[in-house]
């Protein structure tokens, strides 16, 4: 009777090892157990192997999950990448001026900025950026700097009615800001791939200096915007004051968020 009491209880402890049997099996098994070391023993395989189990399946489940994401962040960066490019044939190239960004410049910029911030948070361990990126960094700065000088100290000199700027005669001077501004939008966007590269296939902390190119990019768009639709020197100051204080103020916090969702994924 015993031997036979043992093999019902032990056809019963996979059930009541996953937690699936009635409450009178499960009463019945903690009985038997409590006087059967030999069943005892089996229970604690059968949980042990059930729990292994459970542990590889979660953690097939919780990679499987991580690549889905990761799949996902990249398709997104991938899209700001081609909007960038797009947006910058548009403006600088087909000089389209129906072309939506024309409008809409600082919205499309903030919804880059969002788009960067859920591209940045993949949940990974993330290596620090390198020499190279920082120095990319640098130069994005150094360039919407310049272009932030240049634009207001021509702006100035256009407000005082001044015939020539930069040795140039004033009808002159749309083109030669135009031309620098296109190379540096080249130079921006080049940046902005290398870092996309470095965060995408060397796993590194780049999603601040995407967001720092993506503020370069995004000034020289609109200060290309600024030169065509201008209409009165009276409203040159507050439009490009307006616009360069916005966009900077977008970027700095785009950089910041994105730093701080990159820390605490760490």
């Amino acid at each position: 009777m015993e031997k036979l009491n043992c093999d019902i209880i032990r056809d019963l402890i996979p059930s009541y090892a996953d937690g699936i049997c009635s409450d009178a099996t499960k009463k019945c098994v903690e009985e038997h157990i409590g006087t059967c070391d030999g069943c005892r023993r089996m229970l604690e395989s059968c949980r042990h192997t059930l729990s292994g189990e459970t542990l590889d399946q979660k953690g097939l489940d919780g990679l499987r999950k991580i690549k889905q994401i990761m799949t996902f962040h990249k398709a997104v960066s991938y899209a700001l990448l081609l909007f960038l490019l797009y947006s910058g044939f548009e403006v600088f190239l087909a000089n389209n001026g129906n072309y939506i960004i024309f409008p809409h410049s600082t919205l499309l910029f903030i919804l880059c900025v969002l788009a960067n911030l859920l591209a940045a948070t993949d949940f990974r361990e993330k290596n620090s950026p390198g020499k190279a990126e920082y120095l990319s960094g640098a130069v994005s700065l150094l360039i919407s700097l310049y272009f932030i000088i240049l634009l207001y100290y021509f702006m100035e000199q256009l407000v005082q009615g001044v015939p020539q700027i930069f040795g140039r005669d004033l009808i002159q001077c749309g083109p030669f800001l135009v031309r620098q501004m296109m190379a540096a939008y080249v130079l921006q966007t080049a940046f902005f791939i290398y870092n996309l590269w470095s965060a995408i296939r060397r796993n590194k902390d780049c999603g601040w200096l995407l967001c720092l190119n993506m503020t370069g990019i995004f000034l020289l768009l609109k200060y290309d915007i600024w030169l065509k639709t201008m209409l009165n020197a009276e409203s040159l100051r507050l439009s490009l004051l307006n616009d360069t204080l916005i966009t900077l103020l977008i970027g700095g916090i785009g950089m910041a968020a994105t730093r701080f969702l990159a820390k605490r994924s760490h």
